[in-house]
């Protein structure tokens, strides 16, 4: 009994050595994020729009 409660002690001590900072990583993945989502975005209004102006032009042509 008293080696399970000095385990316990131990491990109560040591988990606050686990509890790091991490909010600067947090940030820079959040604005990571984004600005892969921001390019995602306009990649995909880019594609967008050469298709449409693919079908214009392809159906100017057959008029």
């Amino acid at each position: 009994m008293k080696k399970l409660s000095v385990l316990l002690a131990t491990a109560v001590a040591s988990g606050s050595t686990f509890a790091a900072d991490h909010s600067a990583a947090i940030g820079s993945a959040v604005t990571e994020g984004q600005a892969n989502y921001t390019l995602v975005v306009v990649g995909l209004i880019g594609l967008a729009a050469i298709g449409f102006g693919l079908r214009m032009m392809i159906g100017a042509m057959r008029s």
